[in-house]
C-alpha cells in the first residue's frame, strides 16, 4: 500500500476516474443543468449502461491492490517494488476496459441521442485510453524498466 502511493501518477489517474465516475452518473439526475433524467426513462439502455459501467468502475482501484497481494503471495523472494509496474499496467488495462472507453462510447451516444456533452471528459476519456495504450505498449516491449 506504501508503494502503490508513492505513485503519483497512479493516484492521479485513481482520483481522475473518480470524478469521472461521478460526472457521467450526473446524466441520470432530473436536474437540467447537470442531467437528463427527465429524458433518459428508468430501465433503458442507456441508464442501464451507465449504471453498469459506473459500478465497475470502483473495482479498479481494488484490483490494483489485489495484484500486488496476488504477486507477493506468487512470488515471495521478489522485492515489493517489482510488484508496482504490474499494478500500474493493471490499473490502465482495467482503466480502458471497464471505464475509459465504455464512458467514451456513452458520452458519444448521449451526445449524438440528446445532445448533451461534456467535452472536458470526452477529452479525458480519449486522451487516457492513449495513454494507458502505449503505458501497457512500452511495458510489454520493454518491461517494467519501461514504465
Amino acid at each position: 500500500m506504501e508503494l502503490l502511493l508513492k505513485e503519483k501518477d497512479v493516484i492521479t489517474r485513481i482520483v481522475l476516474d473518480f470524478v469521472d465516475i461521478f460526472n457521467l452518473a450526473e446524466i441520470l439526475s432530473p436536474n437540467e443543468c447537470t442531467g437528463l433524467g427527465s429524458f433518459i426513462s428508468e430501465g433503458s439502455s442507456t441508464e442501464m449502461a451507465i449504471q453498469a459501467f459506473c459500478t465497475m468502475s470502483f473495482v479498479i482501484l481494488y484490483s490494483a491492490f489485489m495484484v500486488e497481494g496476488m504477486w507477493e503471495l506468487r512470488e515471495p523472494d521478489i522485492p515489493k517494488k517489482d510488484a508496482i509496474p504490474l499494478a500500474k499496467i493493471y490499473v490502465s488495462f482495467m482503466s480502458i476496459i471497464f471505464q475509459n472507453f465504455p464512458f467514451l462510447i456513452i458520452r458519444i451516444v448521449v451526445w449524438a441521442q440528446y445532445k448533451f456533452y461534456s467535452l472536458g471528459f470526452l477529452v479525458k476519456n480519449a486522451i487516457a485510453i492513449i495513454f494507458c495504450s502505449v503505458s501497457i505498449y512500452r511495458f510489454l516491449r520493454d518491461g517494467p524498466q519501461g514504465i
